[in-house]
C-alpha cells in the first residue's frame, strides 16, 4: 500500500493516511504507479515524492519512480540505509533540505534515457547539508535501459554535463563527448577510475573543479587551439598531471604550456590529426586516435605493433618513431629505425612495411587521418622533437617524375630559455624548464 495526497496537479507519495495513522515504514521494492484510481472513473497522476515520504524506511530496499513524478522534497529518502536500487524513468528535480540522503548502500541507479540524468536540477529552496547527495555520491553503477553504462557517450545534443553526473562511476570504461558541449560541472567523473583516456572537444570552455579527478587517467586529448578555463586549480589527479600525456592540436603547444593551470601538466605534446598540418622535417610517434594505443616496429619479430600503451613508448627509439613525406600528390609513410615504408598488408586487412619505396594513401576524417582506406582505424602524429628527421628519405625519393625532391635546412639550436613562470634564464633550472629554439619551436623539460 502506498500513501498519497491532493497536490496541484495530481498526487504525492506521503507516509501516512490522511487520517492520524502511525507513520508508515514502506518495505522491500516499491514501484510507485504513474497514476492511481481515486474512484472508479477517475485517475489521477502521481507527481511527487512529499516530505520524508520514505524517510527512516531502513528495510526499502529498491524504488521505482515512473516519468510523471516529477519533483523529489525534502527528506523524502533521509536515512533509507538499505536502499540499494533506485529506478529513475523521467526527468526530476530535487527540493528542499536532504532529499536524498544517508543513503550509503545506493548503488546502482537505473535510467531510460540519459538526457534526463543529465538535466536533473535542483531549485531554488534545495540545500544539502553535508554535500553528500547519496544520489550523486554513492551511485557506482548506472545501467541505461537495463545495460550497465561501460561505454559511455554523451548525446549530440547535450550542452551541459551536470556537477557530480557520474561521480564515482567505476563501470564507465570510455567517454566520448560530442562537439556542442560547452561545459562539465565539478567532480562530474570524479572517481570514473576504469577511464585511461579522453579526447575533449573544441566547444569546451569550461571544466569544474576535479572534473577528471580519477586514477587512471593516462592520455588527455584537447581539440581547441584555446584552452578552457577551469574552476579553480585542480581538474586532474596528480598522477595525470605528471606522468600522463596532454595532446594539443599543432601550434598550440605554447598557448597550454604558459595557460592557466593547463601548464602543471608536465607533459604536453602536439597531436597532427589532417593530413595538411603534417611536415616532412618533424619526426612523430603514430598514436590511434580512437583507443589510444600507438604503432611502433618490433624488430625482435619483425612485425608491426598496433597496441603499444603510452607508458611503452620511447621517444628515442628509431624503431617508435615515424616521418612523413608528401611528393608529387604521394604521400610516404616511414620508419626511422627499420628504414622501411608503410603499406596495405597482402589482403589489404592491416598494415605492413617493406623495403621498397612505396607511398601509402592518407585521408582526413572527423577523428584523425586514414591509411590506406581503412575506415576504422583514426591516427595521429604526434610530434616529438627527440629525434631529427631522416634527410635521407628525401633521397630515397628524390625523383619522382623527374623532379628533384631534396631540401636542406641546418638543424635548430637552441634559442632562450625560461622557467615555469615565464621569466628568462640563462642556465637549466631545477624544475621545469622552457627551451625557445631557432626555428620558433618551444619545448617543455624537467631537470632533476
Amino acid at each position: 500500500m502506498i500513501y498519497y495526497n491532493y497536490v496541484d496537479g495530481g498526487l504525492e507519495v506521503t507516509y501516512k493516511e490522511i487520517t492520524s495513522s502511525p507513520r508508515v515504514h514502506y518495505l522491500g521494492s516499491v514501484v510507485i504507479p504513474d497514476s492511481v484510481e481515486v474512484t472508479p472513473s477517475v485517475k489521477r497522476a502521481v507527481v511527487s515524492i512529499g516530505p520524508s515520504a520514505f524517510e527512516s524506511c531502513q528495510a526499502l530496499t529498491s524504488v521505482t519512480i515512473p516519468s510523471t513524478v516529477k519533483i523529489i522534497k525534502t527528506f523524502a529518502f533521509t536515512g533509507c540505509d538499505h536502499l540499494k536500487d533506485m529506478t529513475l524513468l523521467g526527468k526530476i528535480t530535487l527540493s528542499g533540505q536532504d532529499p536524498i540522503r544517508g543513503c550509503d548502500r545506493l548503488k546502482n541507479v537505473y535510467i531510460s534515457n540519459l538526457e534526463d540524468w543529465l538535466n536533473i536540477t535542483c531549485d531554488k529552496d534545495y540545500t544539502d547539508s553535508g554535500n553528500k547527495n547519496s544520489l550523486f555520491y554513492n551511485t557506482k553503477d548506472i545501467y541505461l535501459n537495463d545495460e550497465k553504462i561501460v561505454d559511455l557517450i554523451i548525446p549530440k545534443n547535450v550542452t551541459t554535463i551536470r556537477d557530480f553526473a557520474f561521480y564515482g562511476c567505476q563501470s564507465i570504461k570510455s567517454l566520448t563527448i560530442p562537439d556542442g558541449v560547452t561545459s562539465i560541472g565539478q567532480q562530474a567523473f570524479y572517481g570514473c577510475n576504469s577511464i585511461e583516456s579522453l579526447t575533449l572537444p573544441s566547444s569546451i570552455t569550461y571544466i569544474g573543479a576535479n572534473a577528471f579527478r580519477t586514477s587512471l587517467l593516462k592520455s588527455v586529448v584537447v581539440q581547441s587551439e584555446t584552452p578552457s578555463s577551469w574552476g579553480g586549480s585542480s581538474v586532474f589527479n596528480g598522477k595525470t598531471i605528471n606522468h600522463g600525456v596532454l595532446y594539443v592540436p599543432t601550434n598550440a603547444w605554447e598557448a597550454y604550456a604558459f595557460g592557466d593551470w593547463w601548464y602543471t601538466f608536465i607533459n604536453i605534446r602536439e597531436l597532427t590529426t589532417t593530413t595538411e598540418e603534417l611536415s616532412a622535417k618533424k619526426v612523430y610517434t603514430l598514436m590511434n586516435t580512437s583507443n589510444f594505443g600507438y604503432t611502433v616496429y618490433d624488430p625482435v619479430n619483425d612485425e608491426l605493433r598496433t597496441d603499444v600503451p603510452v607508458n611503452g613508448i620511447d621517444e628515442n627509439n628509431p624503431y617508435h618513431n615515424w616521418q612523413t613525406l608528401e611528393r608529387n600528390g604521394q604521400t610516404f609513410l616511414y620508419n626511422i629505425g627499420a628504414k622501411k615504408f608503410v603499406v596495405p598488408s597482402e589482403g589489404g586487412e592491416s598494415l605492413a612495411l617493406t623495403d621498397k619505396v612505396s607511398s601509402i594513401t592518407m585521408e582526413n576524417s572527423e577523428h584523425g587521418v586514414l591509411l590506406a582506406g581503412k575506415r576504422n582505424t583514426h591516427w595521429g602524429f604526434v610530434d616529438n622533437e627527440n629525434l631529427a628527421a631522416n634527410k635521407d628519405l628525401e633521397d630515397m625519393v628524390t625523383t619522382i617524375g623527374g623532379i628533384s625532391c631534396k631540401e636542406t635546412e641546418e638543424s635548430p639550436v637552441q634559442a632562450l630559455r625560461y622557467n615555469i613562470n615565464g621569466q628568462q634564464i640563462t642556465t637549466p633550472q631545477k624544475g621545469v624548464n622552457i627551451i625557445r629554439y631557432s626555428d620558433g619551436k618551444t619545448r617543455k623539460v624537467l631537470v632533476k
